[in-house]
């Protein structure tokens, strides 16, 4: 396959996943404007924005860096598996630290419950992101979109299913379901990734890898923020208009379908670009 052939099959993936997945999202949305009452529905609508925000910052950063070492030099290069393990190391103290600052903005509109649901989830979805970065690198977006597909299966059967069973009918099932899709992403790409973990402490050294995170976090987190701030700001005004906060957040539902679909196609690029 020439190269041609090879950036148009995965930007192909990506953009059948993407419009797959966005288009999912909202329904789920629709579903559980019928299920929650509003209230509960805000709720749901301000965490999933700031898991939203979590999510862009988590595939931002560390993931690009993974992608373009292992894209450079292949995975089983002893460049490749420093980036792998300083990868690693990072998200997990940039899952922790998302994890707090999910925990903080939640506490302010949610109980404990969903607050508790909200931050595991924001955790995982930084372990799915390096996994992603990972599959990104090697080029295998075939993995990647079905990894998402099945991350939004998840999610929505698992989210729906608890709230349709639970009689308390709280955003807190729903918000689960982001963690199990996560870790159904996890699960699937994990194996391609375990040839090449092992912990390298030099590699958590390196400031060049640490540049690289800073830079591409701080640029598209910023962006992921502003297109999402809208959705937490109406979760905190939830009391005084629970019925048009909630209409809001599903329109936003669909909004934000073109900055996923520009960020999928810039996944499906990048590794070529970088060689």
């Amino acid at each position: 396959m020439s190269k041609a052939q090879s950036l148009h099959s995965n930007a192909s993936w990506m953009t059948i996943s993407t419009i797959a997945v966005g288009g999912s999202n909202f329904f789920f949305a629709l579903m559980l404007v019928w299920l929650l009452p509003s209230r509960y529905f805000t709720v749901f609508a301000g965490t999933q924005a700031v898991l939203l925000v979590a999510g862009t910052i988590a595939g931002a950063a560390i993931p690009w860096v993974l992608s373009r070492q292992v894209a450079l030099y292949g995975p089983n290069d002893e460049l490749g598996r420093d980036a792998v393990s300083f990868s690693i190391v990072a998200a997990v103290i940039e899952g922790l630290v998302g994890a707090l600052i999910t925990a903080l903005i939640c506490s302010q509109f949610a109980g404990p419950s969903t607050m508790l649901a909200a931050t595991v989830s924001s955790f995982l979805i930084f372990g799915a992101a390096t996994v992603v970065g990972f599959l990104q690198g090697l080029e295998r977006f075939r993995l990647i979109a079905a990894a998402r597909i099945l991350e939004a299966a998840i999610k929505i059967g698992l989210g729906v299913s608890i709230v349709s069973l639970t009689s308390s009918h709280s955003a807190d099932g729903a918000i689960w379901g982001f963690g199990a899709g996560s870790v159904a992403v996890i699960a699937l790409g994990l194996p391609s990734m375990l040839p090449s973990m092992r912990l390298r402490l030099r590699s958590i050294g390196n400031l060049d890898l640490w540049r690289q995170a800073l830079n591409l976090g701080s640029i598209q987190g910023g962006v992921a923020a502003l297109g999402s701030i809208d959705a937490i700001v109406a979760a905190g005004l939830a009391a005084s208009m629970p019925a048009d906060a909630a209409g809001y957040q599903v329109a936003t539902t669909v909004g934000r379908i073109p900055l996923f679909l520009t960020t999928a196609l810039s996944m499906a690029i990048y590794p070529q670009m970088v060689r």
